[in-house]
């Protein structure tokens, strides 16, 4: 038991690491993951996810964005616009994410919903072009939560938008990137992760990257809702 409680841990501290230095590799403000975790909980809750969907949640809200990171493509720190080689080449990134995920030992469900945070409602998304109820409910919420947060940051080339007008785009892209039931509960949450001052402090919220299962060789995946 104690053995189990150190290996934990351990990959919460390394979520957390990983997830700083994602940071800093897009040039983004830092506490992204935090302000994703915190959105995706609430969400995770009105859906009542199961407790392992919401471990997995929590630990893809911070390292979502790890392939990129694995790849380190100078492009992403320009801001002009991606040539379609570059798109085709960026779009790698979460088959790259997953691969990187088993070889850190995080656990399968984590993995596919890191695998499948960029797919669409409409089927546009990728790496696999999922559409509607074949993406796992916690990729689809993580989905609109990465979105939203994304968009009240800070960004090189990227202008930032107000809560409102996030909201907005949020709202014009229900049914098309972002499933509707998703959309329709963020917009009744009473708070939002905001780029100056999240809603919880990391010192007064329970631990956001917790995870139950270290196996070397991750089990085959629950069925995701």
């Amino acid at each position: 038991m104690i053995k189990a409680k150190k290996g934990k841990d351990r990959l919460e501290v390394r979520t957390a690491e990983l997830s700083a230095e994602i940071d800093r590799f897009k040039g983004r403000q830092s506490g992204h993951g935090l302000r994703v975790a915190i959105i995706t909980e609430r969400l995770a809750a009105r859906f009542h996810l199961t407790d392992s969907e919401r471990s997995a949640l929590r630990f893809a809200a911070g390292i979502h964005d790890i392939g990129e990171l694995v790849m380190r493509r100078d492009y992403k720190k320009s801001a002009q616009e991606l040539t379609a080689t570059e798109v085709a080449d960026l779009h790698r990134h979460p088959v790259i994410a997953e691969q990187e995920l088993h070889r850190l030992r995080f656990d399968r469900m984590t993995q596919l919903v890191v695998r499948w945070h960029h797919e669409n409602w409409d089927g546009s998304g990728y790496p696999d072009a999922l559409r509607e109820n074949e993406i796992p409910l916690a990729c689809r919420i993580l989905r609109v939560a990465d979105a939203f947060v994304s968009m009240r940051e800070k960004r090189s080339g990227r202008e930032l938008k107000t809560e409102g007008e996030a909201l907005d785009e949020i709202k014009r892209s229900a049914g098309l990137e972002f499933d509707p039931a998703v959309v329709a509960e963020l917009l009744t949450l009473e708070m939002f992760a905001t780029p100056s001052e999240p809603p919880v402090s990391v010192e007064d919220s329970q631990p956001l990257f917790e995870s139950g299962k270290t196996d070397e060789h991750p089990a085959e995946p629950e069925v995701l809702s």
